[in-house]
């Protein structure tokens, strides 16, 4: 049996993290996305994008740093 994993949009936000407050968590985060069988649905792309790019974040990503991202999550979309 080959099982997928969906990864949802804090998984995404929390792995690219890890020069945050909370390092460890990054790198399990990231750790989850680098598994074979994730697959990740174009809305938690969309939402991701929205998530780090907004304006009342810490430190938000410009938009092409955040499309950047997408287009390597991009190859685990479902």
């Amino acid at each position: 049996m080959n099982d997928k994993v969906l990864l949802d949009t804090n998984i995404l936000v929390d792995a690219i993290e890890s020069a945050g407050p909370e390092p460890d968590k990054a790198a399990t985060a990231l750790g989850l996305a680098r598994q074979p069988d994730v697959r990740i649905s174009t809305q938690v792309l969309g939402e991701f994008y929205r998530a780090v790019t907004n304006p009342r974040r810490k430190s938000p990503l410009t938009h092409d740093e955040a499309t950047a991202w997408i287009q390597l999550w991009k190859r685990f979309e479902s």
